[in-house]
């Protein structure tokens, strides 16, 4: 019986290595995609983060302009928007929003200490009779004449996201 076993023995030699060398890589290529897929997962949780980052400060930023708006005029401009362009209000036909670029466009900023500063930029579209309750804007007759405003808030993260909100802003007509 020990020749048997002896025959058994020679005629295996090697096969549990080979196959426990096989079982070892196809583990190893397992946990390497896992890996990769991990990675990728963790990136994308950033770019998500960077994102709804950057929108927060854009809304923050029209907030900002809405209350410049609301401590500044208390129905239209008093001042001639079309001349003096250097504070970050402008006239609505002087101004193309969809091709602006921030870096180079004269904005409003608020610096903030230990936060994103608010870039922002107000536009006055004009008087403009609002039918019935349009624009949700407080109690009054119906066909009152607003000053409508358009807020454009800027937002930017550290790893270069960007997003732009405007917010329409209508004043009551005294």
């Amino acid at each position: 019986m020990t020749k048997r076993l002896q025959n058994l023995n020679h005629s295996q030699s090697g096969v549990v290595l080979v196959i426990s060398l096989i079982m070892l890589m196809v583990l190893t290529m397992i946990g390497l995609s896992s890996t990769r897929i991990s990675g990728l997962e963790v990136l994308m949780g950033v770019n998500t983060q960077d994102s709804v980052v950057s929108l927060m400060i854009a809304e923050d930023s029209a907030f900002a302009g809405e209350q410049r708006i609301l401590a500044n005029f208390g129905g239209p401009p008093t001042f001639d928007l079309s001349v003096d362009q250097e504070d970050g209000l402008y006239l609505d036909e002087n101004l193309v929003i969809d091709t602006v670029d921030w870096a180079t466009l004269i904005h409003e900023e608020e610096l903030r200490d230990g936060e994103p500063s608010r870039e922002f930029i107000v536009e006055y579209i004009g008087p403009r009779t609002v039918p019935g309750r349009g624009l949700g804007v407080g109690l009054g007759a119906v066909d009152d004449k607003r000053f409508i405003y358009r807020v454009s808030g800027h937002g930017g993260s550290n790893r270069g996201s960007a997003r732009v909100v405007q917010t329409i802003y209508a004043l009551r007509a005294l």
